[in-house]
């Protein structure tokens, strides 16, 4: 089995959510736009959620991920441009939440 790529990414934190660094291996969720239960929640379990923005609230797609077992969340922007996230909804998970920009994530995030 190959060792995962160790990269580093531009990002904006979102407001809400952990503040503390991390790392570790990245799946994509099932569904992309996490708008529902993530059905690859045992591949996401212990690991970084990624998803694509739209279709529903940072704060639900962060909940999702979290029900999943996610230690954090990369929000993967429709554009290629990094946004700041915030919420004003009080359930909130603690777990870090972060932006990148779309062509990042195309060249960069792979499962694994």
């Amino acid at each position: 089995m190959q060792s995962p790529t160790r990269i580093e990414l531009d990002f904006l934190r979102a407001t809400f959510g952990g503040v503390e660094d991390f790392e570790g291996c990245a799946v994509h969720a099932l569904p992309p736009f996490a708008d529902s239960t993530l059905i690859n929640s045992a591949s996401i379990e212990g690991k970084i959620a990624i998803i694509k923005r739209g279709l529903s609230t940072i704060s639900e797609k962060a909940r999702a991920a979290a029900a999943a077992g996610a230690m954090g969340v990369i929000i993967v922007n429709w554009a290629d441009r990094l946004d700041q996230f915030g919420s004003a909804e009080e359930n909130n998970p603690p777990i870090p939440v972060v932006c990148v920009k779309q062509q990042d994530a195309l060249d960069h995030l792979k499962d694994g």
